[in-house]
């Protein structure tokens, strides 16, 4: 097996890269997650925003890639792989129309 060299520089590029890869994707979930949980009287606001981050991070980069790894030209395989996150943060952030009981929350 040959011996390669990468420069520092270059994984910082790649790390650089893949996070701005992620953003539009975490950014919505990071944000619904964090205010879905002040609206419940959740403790730590910051540490449930930093771990909602995370999270995003890792499922935009899955869906992103999914779509980078099949046929699809790659501007469009960005755009899909962002569409599921933007769905979970409006599916998150929407208000429930029942309760658990079954009792109805508007007229």
């Amino acid at each position: 097996m040959p011996h390669v060299e990468v420069s520092a520089g270059t994984v910082l590029l790649l790390l650089g890269m893949i996070v701005l890869v992620v953003q539009p994707g975490a950014i919505p979930f990071t944000y619904a997650v964090a205010t879905r949980h002040v609206r419940r009287g959740g403790q730590r606001p910051p540490l449930v925003a930093t771990g909602a981050y995370l999270l995003g991070c890792l499922f935009t980069l899955v869906c992103v890639a999914a779509f980078f790894c099949s046929e699809f030209p790659m501007l469009w395989a960005a755009v899909l792989g962002y569409v599921p996150m933007w769905l979970f943060a409006y599916l998150i952030l929407r208000q429930p129309d029942v309760q658990p009981g079954g009792r109805h929350l508007r007229g």
